[in-house]
């Protein structure tokens, strides 16, 4: 192999490494592709499946197939609530809250009777009610196995009317109720329905029905506190006044003497238009 010494420069010892290297290399660069060919068979077309909840996939070597699984939608089953589980509850649309509310009740021995005993739960108001009294297996006190709404046919004076008047309402339970009459008392008596909102728990649908049962005077005058005279502690109870507007409203007076009308709280700058036109009807100069 002198020509290889001549053409590269290398030593016989060199010469002699090359040419064992040789036959390696040319092994490794074409064992890959002879081992492919002659001891592995062909590979089969690939068979994949994706699944998803609504369908199946399934890809072949001649055929591209989709086959769709249909769930059938179900409305919810009818349960019994002095025995409903927890699941039960919740699958029904109730939230988790309210369901640990009705198990706890269940466990200190208490007992729904009728649907409508229901709305004892605090938080299970009429909206809700309205939702799950379909798959409520129970009756209505009305003798019905279906949800009915009571029309009185004489209306009452919501700002005479009692606790008893007011849980005759859809909606209203006894805890209802005495907050309702709680914060009419506060207030000095309601001079419009949307005071009402005011009461935590009662919403518009309530409040709807309870335009059904009660009225408001429209002669109605409610009871006014006199801020010529009123102390700080008396100006702050009210439900409509802030401390803050009870402050400035001694204040003003301290500085500036007896108030000549109502108009003078105007002159006020950090009393607000809307606070003062809410909380108007319960003032009074005299």
């Amino acid at each position: 192999m002198q020509w290889l010494q001549n053409f590269f420069g290398f030593t016989r010892a060199q010469t002699n490494g090359f040419i064992i290297l040789l036959p390696l290399l040319l092994l490794m660069i074409f064992s890959e592709p002879l081992y492919r060919n002659f001891f592995l068979s062909e590979p089969a077309p690939p068979e994949w499946k994706f699944a998803d909840s609504n369908r199946v996939v399934d890809v072949g070597e001649d055929s591209f197939t989709v086959a769709h699984n249909h769930t059938e939608l179900s409305l919810p089953a009818a349960i019994n609530p002095n025995e409903a589980s927890y699941n039960q509850w919740v699958n029904l649309g109730v939230p988790h809250n309210i369901t640990k509310r009705i198990l706890k009740y269940r466990k200190k021995g208490g007992k729904f009777i009728y649907r409508t005993d229901l709305l004892k739960i605090y938080g299970f108001d009429s909206t809700l009610y309205r939702q799950t009294a379909p798959y409520i297996n129970l009756p209505d006190k009305a003798g019905s196995g279906t949800f009915q709404q009571k029309h009185f046919s004489v209306k009452h004076d919501i700002n005479l009317a009692d606790s008893a008047q007011l849980v005759r309402v859809y909606g209203i339970g006894p805890v209802l109720a005495k907050r309702i009459v709680k914060y009419r008392d506060a207030l000095g008596g309601f001079v419009a329905w949307h005071q009402l909102y005011k009461v935590y728990g009662l919403d518009s649908a309530v409040v709807d029905e309870m335009k059904q049962t009660f009225y408001i005077s429209e002669s109605f005058v409610p009871r006014k506190i006199n801020i010529n005279t009123a102390t700080y502690q008396e100006l702050a109870a009210h439900p409509l006044i802030s401390r803050e507007m009870a402050r400035t409203i001694i204040t003003y007076r301290l500085q500036h003497g007896s108030y000549s009308n109502l108009e003078d709280i105007r002159k006020i700058i950090t009393v607000n238009t809307q606070d003062f036109e809410a909380v108007r009807p319960y003032l009074t100069v005299e």
